[in-house]
This record gives C-alpha cells, structure tokens and sequence, in this order.
C-alpha cells in the first residue's frame, strides 16, 4: 500500500502517458477524429508546442482517495515563474543543430538555460501522517534552478528532522551530475521502430473534444476547448500497441530488461482501464498562448484492476475503490515574467563534498 502514499507519481505517469500519446499523433489523424473544425484543432494543437521565453504560473493539484479509510484529500499549490534562454531554446527546437553533436552537453547547456523558482505548499492530512505529531498541517517547500545551480529550502523538512535535515537554503550546481547519471546514454533520442510511426498516424481512439463558449482573459478574447478521454478506449486499440512498442524502446535505451519492462508496462496498463479524464483548456486565439489547463481524472479500481498490479488474490476493491484527481494549471504574462533570483541566504555544496558519498565513501 505504500504507493497510496506517493499520490503525484501516479499523477505524473498518466499525464507524461497522455501527453505521450496525443503529442506523438500524426497532426492529420488526430484531428480529423475530432468533431472540431480544423483551425480550432490546430489552435490546441499551438497552445501545447508554442515556445516562449518566459511565463509565471500558479498550479494547484488535489487528489482524493475513494475510500473508507481515507478522508479528506491531499492538497498541493504552487506558485512560480520560469524563463528561459531563447537563443538555446531556438537550438534544441532544430533536430539539426550543432548543440546534439555532444548530447550530455547539449543537457548541461539546456539546464543553464533554464531559470525558475517555486513555492510548493501541501496540505497533509491527518490520515496520511500515521499519527507522527511532528508533521504539520501544511509543508512548505522552496525550490529554484538558477544559472545551473539546483536550490532546495528545508525550512519546514528540518522541522521534521532536525538532527538530520539542515535548516534554510541550500543549492547545488547540477551540471557535474549529468554525465554521472545518463553515462553513455543520448538523452534527448529514443529511436522508435518504424512501425511505431505507421501506427501513430491512426485516429487516436477514446478521445473526443468540443468549443465552447469564447470568455475574455485579461481583455482579450479566448477559446474554451474541453476534451474527454476513455484512457482504457485509447490504450487496448492500436494506439496502445504503438504506445508499448514506444516504451519498450525507451526502457532498452535505458537499460530496462525486456521481462522488467513489460511488467512495467502492463502495470501502467492496469491503472489506464477504467480511467476516464477530462481537460479544459483556455486558448488564447491570437497568440495560441495557454492560459489554463484544467485536467480531472477518474481511476475507478476494480478487483481484476488489483490483481493485475499486484497478482491473483490481490483484490482490495472493497478498500480502496478508486483515485480521482483535479489539477489547475493557470499561466500569465507570456514572455513578460521577470527571471527569478536565487536565494539570497542559500549555502551552495560543492560537488566535491558529494561525490564521495556517490563512490560510498564518506565526505568527511
């Protein structure tokens, strides 16, 4: 049951799952299955791969298990800004460029590029903390990435911990630990076969979308578009065969045994079977710019739902009924957010005091 406890990876996977699957369509197919007209498919279409240099966003994500047990949800906001270099943005968007000659450096180039700061508050509730009177009611987190260097407030985990988390701003550059990581690895290149091409250039099953009504976001006018996916339509048809066949690829890139990364695979398939979602993005029409994206996501766990993630006579339906979850992505000021500033107080650990705790040696 430690899975229940880790909420936002589930979440995680079956956006990055979605996201995969819609991002890989061939334009045509995808939105000749639609009962939108093309242009405003091909607004939604802008809305998801429309570069810009800088935007400040507000996230708020809950989720609720439908259970006896578990009462009230688990509740995450956060509150950031992020830019980004646009001279290296316009080179990692060219397949062609000069930068992929030397991949871990083209990373180390794009991580530099970066600059972003965010304040994460989650709501804990009693249920989840197993009675440990430390946690509060809400942790507060701090992070930033900043000219390369990762930054991490303890401020509130410290509370949890105090002999073993330190206190305040600490930051890291994270650039000497992408060679470490990714070894040999591209990673910006997973080599599909080609019949997973072929068959992204189906219509992509299970997944419908109308217009509704225009609204004005900050005096100007905007497209509402709400989408509904049957994720168990989607993944048993010919897309979900495109879409294994492209994670295995993934997997070997990285190492992943195929026994390993079937059992992977059909455990993510298992959560998709009954799970239904539904999106409603607020476009605006001019710029193409996303303004919200709102996602609500019902995952309905049945007996045989169980016993696929976890084996025969795995059954806890009568326990755990379900998942569902909301999420609210509002952006503003598109290429007109101020870059964040590191943390002023912030104690920066040099990669020389870490590396002998990744060779297991201590750094003392």
């Amino acid at each position: 049951m430690n899975f229940l406890r880790k909420p936002w990876l589930i979440v995680l996977i079956v956006c990055l799952a979605l996201v995969g699957a819609v991002s890989a369509q061939d334009e045509t197919a995808f939105c000749d299955n639609l009962s939108i007209s093309s242009a405003d498919c091909e607004l939604y279409l802008r809305a998801f791969s429309n570069p810009f240099n800088s935007v400040a966003f507000d996230l708020d994500m809950s989720m609720h298990y439908d259970s006896d047990t578990f009462g009230d949800p688990i509740h995450m906001a956060v509150v950031g800004t992020v830019s980004i270099d646009p001279e290296v943005r316009a080179e990692l968007s060219d397949p062609n460029s000069d930068i992929f000659d030397s991949p871990i450096q083209a990373l180390q180039q794009a991580i530099g590029a970066v600059n972003t700061r965010a304040d994460i508050a989650i709501d804990i509730p009693d249920w989840s903390s197993d009675g440990y009177s430390m946690v509060p009611d809400r942790l507060r987190i701090g992070m930033a990435l900043i000219d390369s260097v990762g930054y991490i407030d303890f401020s509130d985990l410290h509370i949890l911990a105090p002999d073993e988390i330190p206190d305040g701003w600490y930051g890291m550059d994270i650039r000497p630990f992408v060679p470490i990581i990714f070894g040999q690895m591209n990673p910006f290149q997973v080599q599909p076969d080609p019949s997973v091409s072929m068959n992204m250039m189906y219509p992509l099953e299970g997944f419908e979308m109308v217009r509704l009504p225009d609204v004005m976001i900050d005096g100007r006018p905007a497209a509402v578009l709400q989408g509904d996916a049957d994720l168990g339509a989607i993944y048993n048809g010919v897309m979900g065969d495109a879409y294994r066949d492209m994670l295995r690829d993934m997997y070997a890139e990285m190492g992943v045994s195929p026994a390993q990364s079937d059992a992977l695979i059909e455990t993510l398939f298992a959560m998709y079977e009954n799970m239904t979602m539904s999106m409603i993005s607020i476009i605006d029409v001019e710029t193409a710019y996303l303004y919200t994206l709102q996602v609500d996501i019902d995952m309905p766990f049945s007996g045989e739902t169980w016993e696929r993630l976890f084996g025969p006579g795995a059954d806890m339906s009568s326990f755990m009924r379900g998942i569902s979850m909301t999420m609210t992505l509002e952006m503003r000021d598109h290429n007109a957010t101020a870059p964040a500033t590191a943390p002023e107080d912030a104690e920066i650990i040099p990669f020389t005091e870490v590396m002998p705790l990744l060779l297991g040696r201590d750094s003392g």
